[in-house]
């Protein structure tokens, strides 16, 4: 799972044409689309330059793969920003959460590393902060949990 990374490429490989499907270029742009950036294929070499066919079918293993096994987590965030909604955050952490005027992927390890400075007096404790703090969210009743229970279901549903 992952939070921020998400590219929104769906891969269906039921819709691809058969040129689609024998055109390297056009399936690794795919994977870039994909995973956000390029993969390499390693064909083997006749010429140089590879066999065409070795290299769609490496970029069609890596479609499926990620089809398969690649699973993100609700709303495009990371873990930490995520416990950082919960309402226990919201009340015990408020004059922390309040200095800053929006909460997300590149400022919520700083946050967390605050509370744990505020409850701990230093940041040497960030991990048991985050445990508590992913504990409390755990209990509480959201969305975004929903959302979380649903796909991890559907992942061990496959």
């Amino acid at each position: 799972l992952d939070g921020d990374m998400k590219t929104d490429y769906v891969f269906n490989e039921d819709v691809l044409t058969k040129n689609q499907i024998e055109d390297d270029k056009y399936l690794e742009r795919c994977v870039k689309d994909a995973y956000g950036m390029c993969l390499d294929a390693y064909p083997d070499s006749g010429n140089g330059n590879g066999r065409v066919d070795q290299k769609c079918e490496q970029y069609l293993s890596y479609l499926r793969y990620y089809k398969t096994n690649v699973f993100y987590l609700p709303g495009k965030m990371i873990p930490e920003e995520i416990i950082l909604k919960s309402n226990y955050v919201d009340k015990m952490y408020k004059e922390i959460l309040n200095q800053y005027r929006i909460i997300n992927a590149s400022n919520a390890k700083e946050v967390i590393r605050e509370i744990s400075e505020f409850d701990h007096g230093d940041g040497l404790h960030i991990n048991d902060t985050i445990s508590v703090l992913a504990n409390k969210w755990s209990q509480e009743e959201s969305i975004l949990k929903t959302e979380l229970i649903d796909m991890i279901n559907e992942i061990f549903n496959k």
